[in-house]
This record gives structure tokens, sequence and C-alpha cells, in this order.
């Protein structure tokens, strides 16, 4: 983005209103406080009873029909979440691959194209969406919103939720347009703008007071600018803080926070394996290098699996793959490959003694 529309962008994020006009009329929308979500729930549990919207249906019978109708089946839901959790492999691969450009180019491709079929396959799960129950609801939300949120340019409320049936249409269309408009910010564009320098000034300055109200009266954009400053404040604070490369790279950075995850995951993990160990083993003059784990499901064996360090995971690899060739007539572990060199590095150390 330009600086010129950062600025513009930062401006509303901060203030949280916007104005538009209507017939020579200046208005102002304010952010809505959360006793407006509770009037607009309260207003809707009435209509949908008096009502009954029979023609709408419910998110859940709207994807039965359209697995019914093969438009978006369950299978493309499937299919379409684990594209999104292959986007997010290849992240880390990317971050991983920090200094091989080639590498980077060849990622960067994959992710490009997934997130194109990504973007064309949401047309289709979406298609019917305005058909359904909870999109009128939210039609219906953000057009009281912003009607109660309604200001002349002398500070004064123009409507209350008891007018909002009497407000002008056009007038609500308009606020409505123009909010929509300016809360058009991707979370690429956010990510952009609270590593600006404009912003960190105003953030090392203010921090949560930014905008000087409570976080339950923020915005979602607002809160969303909160979560992001805090996250790359921490990663600035990390003893493995990635380089400015990584920072302005949204993709890359996003591989480095889910490494940093896996290895906050790896280390709670062995601490727990260390802490079962040092149970197992108290009172035991035992001094065994290996603790046998017991794994009750699949899932809990690849936990376990992952408490190995890399150079023992393939050891273990590699010891499988002996004893799978030798079939139904087994493999002694002494006969191991592994376990023969262990067994030879003793030797040598011994004679070196």
């Amino acid at each position: 983005m330009k600086d010129k529309e950062i600025l513009d962008k930062i401006a509303f994020i901060l203030s949280g209103e916007t104005f538009f006009s209507h017939e020579d009329v200046i208005y102002n929308v304010k952010t809505h406080e959360p006793k407006d979500d509770c009037l607009a729930n309260f207003f809707l549990h009435s209509l949908n009873d008096r009502f009954r919207f029979n023609d709408l249906l419910d998110q859940d019978d709207l994807e039965e029909h359209l697995n019914s109708l093969g438009i978006w089946t369950f299978e493309d839901e499937q299919k379409f979440k684990d594209s999104e959790e292959h986007v997010e492999k290849l992240k880390v691969g990317l971050f991983e691959s920090l200094y091989n450009k080639r590498a980077q180019k060849s990622i960067r491709s994959q992710i490009s194209g997934i997130r194109k079929a990504l973007t064309k396959a949401r047309l289709k799960k979406y298609s019917l969406f305005d058909q359904s129950i909870e999109y009128h609801n939210m039609q219906f939300k953000k057009r009281f919103f912003v009607g109660v949120n309604l200001y002349n340019l002398q500070g004064e409320k123009l409507y209350t939720a008891s007018d909002f049936h009497s407000i002008p249409t056009n007038i609500i269309d308009k606020g409505v347009e123009r909010w929509d408009d300016e809360c058009n910010i991707s979370q690429a564009e956010i990510r952009e703008i609270v590593r600006s320098g404009t912003w960190s000034t105003c953030w090392n300055l203010g921090e949560t007071s930014l905008f000087g109200k409570p976080i339950g009266m923020l915005n979602d954009i607002q809160k969303t600018c909160l979560v992001f400053s805090k996250m790359y404040d921490n990663a600035r604070q990390s003893t493995e803080c990635p380089p400015d490369e990584v920072f302005n790279d949204d993709d890359m950075f996003d591989g480095w926070m889910t490494k940093q995850k896996e290895k906050i995951e790896q280390d709670r993990k062995k601490r727990r394996a260390d802490q079962l160990h040092e149970s197992k083993t108290k009172g035991s003059s035992s001094d065994a290098g290996e603790l046998f784990l017991m794994a009750e499901s699949p899932e809990e064996a690849t936990d376990v699996a992952r408490l190995n360090a890399f150079a023992e995971r393939m050891r273990l690899r590699d010891q499988m793959r002996e004893v799978k060739s030798a079939g139904e007539e087994g493999i002694h572990e002494a006969d191991l490959t592994h376990t023969q060199m262990d067994l030879r590095r003793q030797l040598m150390d011994s004679q070196k003694r």
C-alpha cells in the first residue's frame, strides 16, 4: 500500500468511526457497543419467532443441501481443509528455505497455485450462503449497528433502538455501504499497517490504551490490530528472533511461528517424558539410556516418536527396515546394523583407554 493509503486506514482504525453525506447532510457512523449486539440478537429472536423463515436454511441444513446437489460435497470440504493445512506446511518449508532462493521460488509457486484453487472453491462453498438464516441475520445486524450509531457533526445521537424501524432506508443503505468500504481491509493489509512506522510509533506510545476505550468496546479490525501488534512484539523479544526479511514476509513469518509452536510443544512433551522417566527410575540403579513408553493409539505413537531427536528417528527408521526385510525369520537385536556399530564404537573406545 502507498503511504497515503496506510495513513487513511490508520485514521479509521484509531477512531473507529467514519462519515458520509446524504442530501447535503453529513452523518457520522461510530463503532457499535456490546449492548447493541445483545439488542440485535433480541430483535432477531423476535423476528425469527414471528415470521418463521421457512424458505431459509440454517448453516447445517445448507451444507446438507449443497452436498445432496453435488455443488459442495463433504469430500470437497475435507479436500479444502487438507489444502489449507498443506499451505501451512509449505509456509514452514518457506521459512526453512530462508537462504535458498531457488527453493523459495518453487514453494511460493505451490502456495500461489493452492490459494487460487481455494479461492475458486470458496465460490462454490458459499454459492448459496445468501439463502441461509445466518446470512439474513448478519445483514440485519449490520444495518442495526449502523442505524443506532448515527450521529450528527455536533456529536448528538440521531436514533435509538426503538427508532430503528423508522430510520429512512436510504440513509441506512448509505451508512452500511460506507462502513463496509472502510472495513474492507484484508489481513495482509492489517499486517502491513501494524509493521508501518506510523503505527509502530502510536503503538509504542499507547499499546492497549491506544484506542482510549476498554478492549470489549473495540471493533473487530481494532482487535485484530492489537493481536498482530502483540504477535510481532513477542517475536522481536524472542531469543530466536528472525531477521527483518522474515517479519516483512507474511508466509515466511507464519512458517517461523509454526516452527516455534512445534518446538514449544516438543519441549513440553519432552519435559513430561523426563518426569515420567524420573518417576519410573526413582530408587532404581538402572542406568539405561532408553525409556520405552506404551502408546494406546496411533496418535499417541506418533507423539512418542516425536520425542526422539531427529538422529534417533533415523536410527529407528533404519531398524524397522531391517526388521521388515528379515521377514518371518526375524532378526536378533545383536545383528542389527546400529547395534553392531555401537559395539564396535565401544570396543574402539575401550582400546583407546
